[in-house]
This record gives C-alpha cells, structure tokens and sequence, in this order.
C-alpha cells in the first residue's frame, strides 16, 4: 500500500510538472524572448532615425564666394534641397492585433481545457482519496483551501505581469476548488457550523465576481458559475442537504446578478440561471419528497424573483436587452409557475387559480411600476401587461367551471381590446383575438351539448345564456376594434352572429329531443316522433326567421356583410328543407315549415324591391353613375 501511494504521488508531480509547469515556464520564456527582439528592433529603428535628422542637407552646405566675372542675366533662384526623407517609423495600433487561430487555441483554449482536466482529475482523485480514507475530513478541505488560494494568488502575480489569459485561467481554477472545499466543509463532514459554511461561502461567491471585475475577465466570471454549480455534483455522496444546497445556489444567482449589473456581462446571468434550474431538476429526480415542497418553492421563488428584478432593472437603467435576456423575461415566470403549480397542486388544487391571479397581480405591478420611467419606451409596460393577461388567461380555467370558463375570457378579450387602446398598443388586439378564439373553441368543443342532453328549461339554462353572453361579448369586442382594426371587426361581428346562431338551433332541437327520450316504450312512439318533427320544424323556421332579420338590418343599415350572411343562411335553410323537412317531415309540420320558409323569403323580396325603387328615385349624387 505505501508503495502503491509512492508511485501514485510520484505520477501526481509528473502529471503536474509536465502539464502545468513546463508549458507555463515555456510561455514565459518564449514571451520573454519575444519582448526582447521587440525591444531591440525599436531601438534600432530609434537609432536611424536620429542618424539621419543629424546629418545636414545639401542647401545648408558652406559654399566658396565664387571668382569675379562678366554680369549675367540674374537666373531665376533656385529651389532649396528638399531634406532626405526619413524611414518610416513603425506606428503602432489602437490595439491588439487580431488572433490567428492557431495562436487563439495554442494561449486560450488549450490553457482553460487544461485547467478544466485538472480540475476534474484533481476532483476525482479527492473523492478516491476520501473514498479510501487516505485523508482525513480536515486534511481534504485544508488541501482544497490552500490550492485554491494558491492558485489565485498565483494568478494575482501573473495579471500584475501582464500575462492576462493564463492569470484567468488559475484565478478560476482557484476559485472552483475553494467552492469544491467550502461546499464540504459542512455540506458532507459537518465540520463547521451552518453560519460559518454560508459566511464561507458567501465570501468566496464575492471574491469570485470581484476578481473577474477587476481582472475584467468574463471568464473568471462563468469559470466560477460553472465551478461552483459543479461542486455539488462532483462531491456528491448521495446525502440530502437541501438546506445547503439551496441557499448555495441562491448565493452564486445573487453573485452572477452582481456581475452582470456591474458589467453588463449579460450571458453570465443566462448561464447561471439555466445552471440553477438543470441543479433543481438533478436534485429533485433523486431526493424530492411532498414533505420539502416549501423549501423547494422558496428556492425557485428567491431565484424567480432575483432574475425578475435584475432584468426589468436592466430594461429601466439600459433600455434594451439582448435577445437571451428577453427569452429569459418570458421563460422565467413560465417555469417558476410551471414548477411551482407541479409542486402545490396535489397539496394545495383548491388554491392554484389564487397563485396564477398572484401571478397576474405582480405583473401588473410590474408594469403600472415600468409607467413611472422616465424612458418614453412603453416596450416593458405592454409586456409586464401580456404577462398578466396570460396568468389570468391560465387562472380562468384552472379556478372556474363549464360555462363560466368560456365567459371570463370573452371577458378578457374585451379588457385586452380595451386596454390596447388606452395604451395606444395595438399589437395587444392580437392578444384579444386570441383569448376570443380560446374562448369561442371552448364554446363549440366543450359548452355545446352535441350528444343527449337531459330535460332541461328552455332559454333560461346554463347553456343558452352563457352562448348570448358570449356572442354579447364578442359584439362588443367587435365595436371596440372597428375604429383601429376595421376587417378584423368585421370577422369578430360575424363570429358573435354564427354564436347566436348555433345557440337558437342547439337550444330549439335539444329541447324538443330531450322531450322525446323521454317516451321509451314502443305505446309512445307517435309522441316520440311528433316530438322529433316538432324540433326539425322550428328549427327551420327559426333559421328562416333569423336570415330575415339579418337582411331587415343590412338592408336598413346599409350594411352588405349583413345582407350577405342573411341570404347564405337562406340558401342553407332551403337546402335543408329540400333534404330533410320534405322528406321526413309529414302533415302540418312539414307544410308549416315550407309556408314559413316561403313567406319569409317572399317579404325579403319584397324589401329588396323597394329598396331598389326608392334607390331608382331619388336624385343621384354629384359623381355618382346609374
């Protein structure tokens, strides 16, 4: 055994010698060598040109007084000897030249896999350490302490050399390992005080960030994050803390958010939010149990509500975000209440609607708090708004029952409506048209009885009024969207008709059915099918009745889309009584349902007649043609 530990120690020191030391003593040597050459050029460049300004030109040559001689013409004086140009002098750039590739891998890339392997070597031979009993409880933290303070103080004296990207890489390293150590210390050997581990490691989270805003290295940053959301998994011995576990990764949420306002490094605050919620879901597939659901809503609700702040914070300091921090405003609240109602539910369903109208509630504070900035952006504002919508569109059905549901969010439509308008936004009517046609599909899919139906009062039931509550609705919905969308009113008037609609025909035909099952016995089948025919019968004459009323109004209003939908709910109303009244139908029933169905096409006819011969005889307008 003692020689087994010689030679692994042995392999340990080669392992660290040939990855570590000799590459880290190569680099400074070769940079080294590389500032000297640098500096010898410059002063050989420095020297030329000092040479060279010294020398003096031509013009400036003493020149002897020439011999007396027969006056000349004076010559036209000529132009002085132009100075020697000077070599060029290397200028240096604004900054850094741009990394080859293969020098980013050869001093970036290679250094933090290095580091990264060390780490995970480092780990799990730890963890076979402890495993064996090789080293005592103390002995491991200690050992991790003192590395991990090692290496940062290792990387302090490479930054202050200027070496920048291998003094990240042991600044992090470091990091890592005194959250490996201050994790166990209490988290699995109980060897110090809960105060003391959270103190611990609240001061490592600070110095973490505080080091990679002073080093200005995003990568101390998520080196640390990753790090430090790893600690757990790597040093995991199969027992439960979640006291610990919690407010541990609360702490490095808390720290990534601190950085991310200091510096707006915007991705650390998306990794270490991502890094968080894949920790509660590794935790809660091999340790949750119904007793610690409220220490597990606390720790989803604190992180929630920190990435809540920060980011709407950050929309009010800065006005925009990038498109991962908007993902994040929208994915937040989802999975907070998504985890939490998966949570509650089977203790608490009685009170699931009360949190998503909690939900709504928040966000609308939200956004009446996002009205007082001082920035004219209503960007924030409408989307805290659609956030409430959304958790009182979720709230309807999860709270109410039948009917009511159907109706709360054609309620909703129209306060959607309403509210684009005041807030002169109209991509909110997208929004209300959605929340319509939810509460319209659950109308046809849900609400309407298209099998039995029990004997039931007419008109005054559930159902017939629910269906003019939400054709009322809709009608109003319509009216309030005329003025800024005018097609899609149209659609919404026309959808509240067919609702009106579909209702007469379900309430008239149900009733008189629901009559009829009634008479089981083969003594009551005369009444069974007088029944059924009385049903198919007012049926026909309410869709007769109904298309007149329709033309009646689009021919008083001057309306074509009314006219139009009255004469197609005619033509369906003839073809119906050719194929069915005629053929099934016998004695009165069907001879009242073909002379309704004539005299009201008859009167349509003659109204359409005399809205022509009044047309023909009034004087036509300037511009108008006959």
């Amino acid at each position: 055994m003692d020689e087994e530990l010689i030679l692994l120690g042995l392999v340990a020191c080669a392992f660290l010698v040939l990855v570590v030391a000799l590459p880290i003593w190569a680099l400074v040597r070769t940079r080294r060598i590389t500032q000297l050459e640098n500096r010898i050029a410059g002063l050989e460049a420095a020297l030329t040109r000092v040479m060279r300004q010294g020398t003096p030109p031509a013009a400036q040559q003493p020149v002897l007084a020439p011999e007396p001689s027969i006056p000349a013409e004076p010559a036209e004086p000529a132009e002085p000897a132009q100075p020697a140009p000077e070599p060029p002098v290397p200028i240096e750039p604004n900054g850094p030249p741009p990394k080859k590739l293969e020098e980013l891998i050869g001093e970036r890339w290679l250094g933090w896999l290095g580091i990264s392997i060390l780490l995970f070597g480092a780990a799990f031979f730890l963890k076979l350490a402890f495993d064996n009993r090789w080293i005592g409880e103390l002995g491991r933290v200690s050992i991790g302490l003192l590395s991990g303070v090692g290496f940062v103080y290792f990387g302090a004296r490479l930054h202050r050399n200027s070496r920048t990207t291998f003094s990240q890489i042991f600044t992090a390293g470091g990091v890592t390992l005194m959250y490996l150590s201050a994790y166990a210390s209490y988290g699995f050997y109980d060897l110090i005080p809960i105060a003391a581990a959270f103190g611990f490691l609240a001061l490592i989270v600070v110095q973490a960030h505080l080091l990679a805003v002073a080093y200005n290295a995003p990568a101390i940053a998520l080196m640390g994050q990753i790090g430090g959301f790893l600690a757990p998994v790597l040093l995991s011995t199969g027992k439960d803390n979640y006291t610990v576990l919690f407010t541990y990764a609360a702490l490095l949420n808390f720290g990534a958010v601190f950085a991310v306002r200091r510096t707006g490094w915007r991705w650390i605050g998306f990794a270490s939010y991502w890094l968080s919620q894949v920790l509660f879901a590794g935790w809660y597939d091999a340790h949750y149990h119904p007793e610690k659901v409220w220490p597990a809503v606390a720790f989803q609700s604190a992180v929630f509500a920190l990435f809540l702040f920060a980011d709407f914070d950050a929309i009010r300091r800065r006005g925009s975000l990038s498109w991962e921090n908007w993902l994040r405003v929208f994915f937040n609240p989802v999975m907070f209440f998504s985890v939490a109602f998966s949570l509650l539910e089977p203790e608490y369903p009685d009170w699931m609607g009360v949190f998503a109208v909690l939900m709504a509630t928040l966000y609308a504070s939200v956004g009446q708090w996002s009205l007082g900035w001082a920035r004219a952006d209503r960007k924030p504002t409408l989307i805290a708004v659609a956030l409430a919508g959304l958790f009182i569109t979720v709230a309807i059905p999860i709270q109410l029952e039948a009917n009511w549901i159907t109706l709360a969010w054609a309620l909703q439509a129209l306060l959607l409506a309403w509210l684009a308008q005041r807030l002169a936004a109209a991509g909110m009517n997208y929004a209300a048209l959605t929340v319509a046609g939810l509460a319209l599909l659950r109308f046809v899919l849900v609400d309407t009885p298209w099998d039995y139906r029990a004997t039931f009062t007419l008109i005054l039931n559930r159902y017939f009024l629910g269906g003019f509550a939400l054709a009322a609705c809709l009608a109003a919905l319509a009216w309030r969207m005329r003025a800024v969308w005018l097609r899609a009113a149209w659609t919404v008037a026309l959808l509240a008709i067919g609702v009106v609609w579909l209702t007469m025909t379900v309430e008239a035909y149900s009733y008189f059915d629901s009559l009829a099952r009634t008479y089981t016995t083969a003594a009551d089948f005369d009444e069974r099918r007088s029944l059924e025919w009385t049903g198919q019968m007012t049926v026909s004459v309410l869709w007769a009745c109904f298309a007149s009323a329709l033309v009646w109004s689009g021919l008083k209003r001057g309306v074509a889309a009314l006219r139009w939908t009255g004469l197609a709910l005619f033509g369906v109303t003839v073809v119906k009584a050719l194929i069915i009244d005629i053929l099934i139908l016998e004695g009165a029933y069907r001879i009242i349902a073909l002379m309704a169905l004539g005299a009201l096409l008859l009167g349509v006819g003659w109204g359409y007649q005399r809205i022509s011969k009044a047309a023909a005889a009034a004087p036509a307008e300037p511009g108008e043609t006959a």
